[in-house]
């Protein structure tokens, strides 16, 4: 199988040994290097081009790919990319654009998630959040010192989040980011000792879902941030057969065939599902002995053998998430 990574370091390790182990060829493209072509012919003809550094554009050849592992971190231009890859070009890959779109936006995917009937933290959502105390206290009770989440819409590994406990400070906060039209979601706070579960899920959409891996992640003294890239540590853990079922069914509410899905369990052991991520580190391999890449390589192995259509819709995807409540009730144990 040749496979193509999309990774805006020119590199992905893991993922390249993985595929290069198990005999399949791998080629690397940044994807901010891509010019997508739609040409003026009905029959076909769109292309996406590579700028390599030399004076002509590389016209990258579908023949030479057989299936794609998205690494976008950057939604907006990547989901384009992807898109041009999946429906223009016919070549599948482990994420679709419109999957990569709505996790990359936390409250497009808060939505997602309730529809799905996940339980999510109180969350609040406004284009001009005039009434920041109401909001605020909607979520959360400063006055008591609870913590109120204020959120960028956009942002991983931890960036653009904010705990704020002054009822003075929030709505300072929200004044200013509102002022420079940064829009952002207001969330209640889970007390969970700073710990959070972040979960690789794969084939979500699928008759075959599985729990690659599963770890807890504790935030470093005096943070409330448990990702690895901000200083956070981990330790490798079972789930539940319930966190499971969340874990795979958020995942494909936000139309994700492969995701790292972050869980919260509060101190009461109820379960809170607060981010779904399409572009998960990798670092979760190194904690809990799992070689979570061969199991993405497996996936995509599998994938490019199912005959399934690359023109799955958003309406299809839904239709899909609904089916998946049958799929996992019958999950073992």
């Amino acid at each position: 199988m040749n496979l193509l990574i999309l990774s805006y370091a020119g590199h992905s390790n893991k993922l390249e040994n993985a595929a290069k182990k198990k005999g399949h060829t791998v080629r690397i493209l940044n994807p901010d290097k891509c010019y997508l072509y739609v040409s003026d012919k009905e029959s076909g003809f769109d292309a996406i081009y590579y700028n390599d550094g030399t004076d002509t554009p590389e016209k990258i050849l579908i023949k030479d790919i057989d299936f794609i592992i998205p690494r976008i971190s950057k939604a907006e231009y990547g989901a384009s990319l992807v898109e041009h890859l999946n429906l223009n070009l016919k070549i599948k890959s482990t994420q679709s654009a419109l999957g990569i779109l709505t996790a990359a936006n936390k409250w497009k995917t808060q939505q997602k998630l309730s529809q799905s009937k996940i339980k999510v933290p109180k969350t609040f959502f406004a284009s001009d959040p005039v009434h920041a105390e109401f909001l605020i206290n909607k979520v959360a009770n400063l006055k008591n010192n609870e913590p109120v989440i204020i959120k960028t819409v956009e942002g991983s590994q931890g960036t653009g989040v904010l705990i704020l406990r002054n009822p003075d400070d929030a709505n300072q906060v929200l004044a200013s980011l509102h002022k420079n039209n940064i829009k952002v979601i207001i969330q209640q706070y889970i007390e969970a000792d700073s710990k959070d579960i972040r979960v690789i899920v794969a084939g979500s959409l699928t008759d075959e879902p599985i729990v690659i891996a599963a770890m807890e992640r504790t935030a470093p003294k005096d943070s409330l941030k448990a990702n690895l890239s901000q200083g956070g540590t981990g330790k490798k853990i079972d789930l539940t057969e319930e966190e499971q079922k969340i874990a795979i069914q958020a995942a494909a509410s936000v139309g994700l065939n492969l995701a790292g899905v972050d869980l919260i369990r509060d101190k009461n052991g109820t379960c809170y599902c607060i981010e779904v991520n399409s572009n998960f580190g990798l670092k979760i391999e190194s904690i809990t002995g799992i070689n979570v890449s061969e199991k993405i390589i497996e996936f995509c192995e599998r994938e490019f053998k199912a005959k399934r259509s690359v023109n799955q819709t958003f309406e299809e995807y839904q239709e899909r998430n609904n089916q998946m409540k049958a799929v996992l009730n019958g999950l073992k144990k």
